[in-house]
């Protein structure tokens, strides 16, 4: 306490400040080390220029007191409205009275100087330095009754940047009318106008009373006049911020209060001090101008919290905490109110948190029906509503005030804030009415706070925006953590008392267990019996070892149940409800709940304590699925099992794991802070949760059909993906650009192996080295390979004599590079003779160096040659047939080639479609590189591709290794096989010599082995029974839909419905399945129904289950080729079926953008997660209930569907 007056000889400290109190007479002020300051004798009045005073984030309150003024009411309530965190107050008593005996007088500064007026105090006390520690300066009158929060109207004034202001007047004498709150202005903030009142309260920030105090004459007292000038003064003589006449002042008719007097001293009293004020007091007094509203897009906020019941209460009352705190109070008003449909537990259970309630409706009565709480709780509702007009109403849980408050709010335009929403057992019979209340609630709140991310995913389950939807955990948990964190118990209540007696008598401790039980939900009235001797059983059974607490709730229909049955049973003590301010107290010294209640699972769990719910539904079964509650239901055997089998394991555990599942106890932050974003703009609208956004995406799913690509650009899609690449000439080829020329050949990126098959022509291999060697590109590896050859003696014989024909000091290479290599006719422009003959000669030379002959007993026919190149160390290899002998250039051409963009891809001698009746190459001697759909005679390809061969199953090892080759490169990396040009202009770029026909006769060529004819087309049906793209697949014209099905029955369901369209369409339907041999389906009969039948094979190559992924792989790669080799655009499946390759088909068709139809059976659904992320992908979805009960109407659908896609 700081109090001075005048002549006193007491010293007094004052608060640390650098600013000196200039007083005429008898203050001055010198600075002591410790930074505080003293009261010392008379001296001059000495004014401290200093501006580095020392701030403090509050704002000063001056009151002018007197004797009259102790039973007022803002001395009564002085320290409530302005509090000691946020305020300085001094009181200024301008007369002889004592106040000694005010109570919290040390909480005040007081001056006292008798006689005085309330500006000769100001222009003394309040100096600019001084005022320059605190944010605003308020002037109260003593007979002023204030009705709003200061720190909010200093939060709208700063934000509105007004230098002087005052409330609005309600009731009380007035000088000026214009002070009054002003019905044109309501709903608004307030009003610029050229005159705020000198009192009883006026607001002014630093700027304002700093420009008002170099004014002031040093005779100035009352101020009369003043209020009529100031304004101006403001605007045109000290220019305060830019200020102009129109944004000066400020009436907040927002911010009301009342004035408590009905006389007050006349405007006319000012003349007296009138001169002081000539040049504006004679220009002004008869003006009262009002300039206009203030900005109306500054709102002042409010809320209001809705209780009826204790339970809400206990879960409200530490966010009403949270919401009133000093923080958001000086941001948005939080307003109480109770409907009383608890009254006395209500008020007992916010006693314990330290809150009250601000409005109490009391509207309960005796005998009452929800009928007539719902009408009386809407109307009073209602009338509150619309005389406070808060900005959002905040509810808790599913009680009938929390839906009519929330369903007059929403009729009222006003916002709904629901705590704890999500909440669903989804029967609105089970409990009722709380589960429809909850729903009902949910339906249009716009803020959802959900306890737990199981209550926000129902919530958007229902369409709920996830933008709306916060998960907070529950406010409950909050309740009970701080009460009981912060509380004693009360060691002398009877039932704590009854269960420490308990624990210390019993004989075994550690055994010991204390079970907590109750019961009250009207769904379990007619099991309340049976629940009860349940708990008879129990307490018989272990009478020594447990004591079971059971308070009773007061309804007959529970209390008569229970006391018949259980009250006479020593182990089993029956206690009336217990107040919360013990209830925490009972389940922490509790080891086991027995409960049917609702908000008991959080709590429990929360402590990390068993429970055991006796319901058939839960609307949090979060704690179910984790393992914490045991949910047994209401019948006497499960009870008594489940509780004996609880008390095992806490004998074998002796402890519970405590999970956060419900929360952490920082539910009401969460909240708090979710609203404050909401009132100031930091909540964002979900752009795909505003009308159109939802009805577009509805009109998606029922409509889809629109959104679909016409037939003609999926047909053209399907077309881009498997029409042949141009057939074009060598000289054409040799124009497209390429990363290779003849001039890289020595690079190791375009090293090759050349991989030569000999089995049983001989005679060949000296005309296969030196077709090599004299090659433009030469290989950088020759492997010669035979396996099982009839002739294999006559292959050595001929490899030996190659290598030392080789050796050095042979002058067999001298020979052949001047007689082949380096003739005049073949040597390049570039190149002379000597320099081609030293290269050749060190190149000849080094031929044993590069040399590999591979051999074997083993038959490993023609599949042995690639198992080879498996081994090839070069980037590119070629593998040939022997009688495909190359001619110098070959080599060259085909790197050429196969670096082109159009044509990387399997080069081979010849090649065919899958009909063997015509073959390119060496027989048609087409001068065009043409796409097939199997090479042969030589495979110039990338070494990685061709493992490529070996990825599926191999159906024979004596032939068909061409096919597997392409295939599986068509299929697994969209690798297309070519076979090259035969230009007659050029015979070196021929990969086969001209006498290639009668090599050819000699040995074991394709097809005239016997045999190998049946083989190779049992090989050809089984690629494209599996799945396969052909060169002639993109020629397909009609209409073409693909049914996935993999049973019988699901087969002809499907086909039933589309066959009859797609005739009348023209079209064809085309069959596939994940795997023939592991379904019902019987080929036979299915293949008549069909274009085509295709079997995706899925984990027949190697006779086991694949894994879930890699099923999913298999069956993307089979549906891409089976969909691109039948050319269908569409797909329809039944996807209540919804296997794991199903799902799998889907999403590639999904990748694809092709349509998938969707025929969802209800009654059939297999796997429901998957049949939903089926739907999901669906591009439309026709529902029935059962398969018997498909309507004409969807039938007629479906038949419009077929019509729009293929149109």
């Amino acid at each position: 306490m700081y109090d001075f007056s005048l002549g006193s000889s007491n010293s007094k400290v004052l608060p640390k400040t650098d600013a000196v109190l200039g007083i005429n007479k008898t203050i001055h002020l010198n600075h002591f080390s410790n930074g505080s300051v003293s009261l010392e004798g008379e001296t001059d009045c000495n004014l401290d220029n200093k501006t580095d005073c020392y701030k403090v984030n509050k704002s000063l309150v001056v009151a002018f007191w007197r004797e009259s003024s102790r039973d007022k009411w803002l001395a009564k309530n002085m320290l409530k409205v302005f509090d000691e965190k946020h305020f300085v107050r001094i009181i200024m008593v301008h007369d002889d009275s004592n106040w000694s005996s005010y109570p919290n007088k040390d909480r005040f500064i007081w001056i006292h100087v008798n006689g005085q007026k309330r500006f000769w105090y100001i222009k003394r006390f309040l100096t600019p330095t001084i005022l320059r520690a605190y944010t605003y300066v308020w002037i109260v009158d003593d007979d002023v009754e204030i009705l709003f929060q200061p720190l909010q109207y200093e939060c709208v004034a700063t934000k509105l940047n007004v230098p002087l202001s005052a409330p609005g007047r309600l009731n009380g004498a007035v000088s000026h009318a214009i002070t009054r709150t002003h019905k044109d202005f309501a709903g608004k903030i307030g009003r610029w106008t050229d005159l705020v009142e000198i009192g009883p309260i006026v607001v002014g920030n630093l700027l304002a009373w700093e420009c008002i105090w170099n004014f002031l004459s040093a005779s100035v007292g009352l101020g009369w006049g003043l209020d009529l000038v100031w304004c101006r003064l403001m605007a045109h003589n000290c220019k305060i911020s830019n200020a102009t006449i129109q944004t000066t002042c400020a009436i907040f008719d927002v911010f009301q209060h009342n004035h408590l007097s009905n006389n007050i001293a006349s405007t006319a009293a000012g003349g007296k001090e009138g001169p002081a004020y000539n040049q504006y007091y004679n220009d002004f007094h008869t003006k009262k101008v009002i300039f206009g509203p203030l900005a109306n897009d500054l709102t002042v906020y409010s809320s209001f919290v809705v209780l009826g019941t204790c339970p809400e209460g206990i879960k409200c009352a530490p966010l009403i905490a949270e919401l009133k705190s000093d923080y958001y109070r000086s941001k948005f008003q939080t307003i109480v109110l109770s409907t009383g449909q608890h009254r006395e537990n209500l008020h007992q259970s916010l006693m314990a948190f330290k809150q009250t309630i601000d409005i109490d409706l009391d509207l309960m009565v005796d005998n009452q029906n929800l009928s007539d709480l719902f009408h009386r709780i809407f109307f009073q509702i209602n009338e509150q509503i619309n005389l406070i007009k808060p900005n959002l109403l905040i509810v808790q849980g599913d009680t009938t005030t929390a839906l009519v408050s929330a369903l007059v709010a929403a009729y009222n335009q006003i916002p709904v804030a629901h705590v704890e929403a999500g909440l669903r057992t989804f029967n609105l019979s089970n409990p009722f009415p709380e589960e429809l209340n909850r729903k009902i609630i949910d339906s249009f709140a716009k803020l959802m706070f959900a306890p737990t991310t199981f209550a926000k995913e129902v919530l958007i389950r229902e369409g709920a925006c996830e933008t709306d939807i916060f998960i907070t955990g529950n406010t409950g948990v909050d309740a009970f953590y701080q009460y009981y964190k912060h509380e004693n118990p009360n060691k002398n209540n009877s039932i704590l008392r009854i269960i420490d007696n308990f624990k210390k008598k019993s004989l075994n401790k550690n055994h010991s267990v204390v079970i907590l039980v109750t019961m009250h939900r009207r769904e379990n009235f007619q099991y309340l019996s049976d629940m009860c001797r349940a708990i008879k059983t129990i307490a018989n059974e272990h009478n020594e070892n447990i004591l079971i607490i059971l308070p009773v709730h007061p309804n007959p229909n529970v209390k008569n149940v229970v006391l018949k049955i259980l009250n006479n049973l020593n182990n089993v003590k029956i206690v009336d409800p217990i107040s919360y301010d013990i209830f925490g107290y009972v389940l922490l010294e509790s080891d086991i709940i027995m409960t049917d209640s609702g908000g008991i699972q959080e709590e429990a769990v929360s402590i990390g304590k068993p429970v055991i719910l006796m319901r058939m539904t839960t609307e949090r079964p979060e704690g179910i699925y984790l393992g914490t509650i045991k949910q047994i239901g209401i019948f006497y055997d499960d009870i008594i099992k489940a509780v004996n089998d609880e008390l095992i394991n806490i004998k074998i555990t002796n402890q519970t794991s405590k999970r956060n599942i419900f929360g952490d106890g920082t539910a009401s932050k969460q909240i708090a802070t979710i609203i404050e974003n909401y009132f100031f703009g930091k909540y964002k609208p979900n752009i795909k949760c505003m009308t159109k956004a939802r009805q577009d995406s509805i009109a998606q799913y029922v409509y889809s059909y629109t959104n679909i690509s016409s037939h003609s650009i999926r047909r053209n899609m399907m077309i881009n993906l498997t029409k042949v690449q141009s057939a074009l000439t060598l000289n054409e080829i040799l124009k497209i650009p390429s990363q290779y020329n003849i001039s890289k050949k020595n690079e190791d990126i375009f090293a090759l192996t050349a991989v030569i098959g000999l089995y049983r022509r001989e005679g060949l291999i000296r005309r296969w080295i030196e077709a090599l060697l004299i090659q433009t590109h030469s290989p950088k590896e020759i492997w010669f390979i035979h396996f099982a050859s009839p002739i294999a003696d006559k292959l050595d014989i001929e490899i030996k004599e190659m290598r030392s024909l080789f050796y050095n000091g042979s002058d067999y290479c001298n020979k052949w590079c001047i007689e082949n290599k380096c003739k005049i006719d073949n040597i390049g422009k570039d190149e002379i003779g000597s320099n081609c003959f030293d290269k050749c000669l060190r190149f000849c030379m080094t031929l044993p160096s590069i040399l590999f002959m591979g051999m074997g007993q083993m038959q490993l026919k023609y599949f042995g040659r690639f198992q080879l190149a498996l081994q090839c160390r070069t980037k590119y290899v070629i593998v040939f047939d022997d009688d495909c002998i190359p001619q110098k250039r070959y080599l060259e051409v085909a790197m050429y080639t196969i670096n082109t963009k159009e044509y990387r891809g399997i080069l081979g001698t010849k090649g065919t479609p899958t009909s063997e009746s015509y073959y390119y190459g060496p027989v048609s001697k087409s001068n065009q590189i043409i796409e097939v759909d199997v090479v042969g005679g030589s495979w110039f390809m990338e070494s990685e591709w061709v493992k490529l061969m070996f990825h599926d199953k191999i159906y024979s090892w004596n032939t068909g290794e061409d096919f597997h080759l392409c295939a599986n490169a068509r299929k697994y990396a969209n690798i297309r096989s070519f076979v090259m040009p035969v230009d007659k202009n050029d015979d070196t770029t021929h990969s086969f010599t001209k006498d290639y026909l009668h090599i050819s006769d000699k040995g074991d060529t394709t097809g005239r082995v016997h045999g190998t004819a049946t083989s190779r087309k049992f090989i050809r049906d089984q690629l494209w029974l599996r799945g396969d793209r052909l060169m002639s697949s993109y020629k397909s014209s009609k209409p073409s839909l693909l049914l996935f099905a993999e049973t019988q029955y699901d087969t002809m369901l499907l086909i039933s419905l589309v066959q009859q369209q797609m005739i009348q369409l023209g079209g064809l339907i085309y069959f596939a399945t994940s795997n023939m041999l592991k379904t019902d389906i019987e080929m036979i009969k299915i293949r008549k129904e069909f274009q085509s039948v295709h079997d995706f094979m899925i984990g027949r190559d190697f006779n086991i289950d694949p894994t879930p992924i890699t099923a999913a792989a298999e069956m993307h790669y089979g549906f891409d080729m089976v969909m691109q080799g039948t050319q269908s655009t569409a797909v329809i499946i039944l996807g209540s079926s919804s296997t794991i390759n199903m799902f799998a088909l889907v999403s590639a068709a999904f990748l694809r953008n092709i349509p998938v139809i969707n025929i969802y059976i209800q009654d059939n659904i297999v796997d429901l997660k998957r049949a939903e992320v089926i739907m999901t992908m669906s591009s439309f979805t026709i529902r029935t209930s059962t398969n018997q009960t498909f309507s004409n109407l969807q039938s007629q659908q479906l038949n419009n569907l077929l019509l729009h896609l293929y149109k």
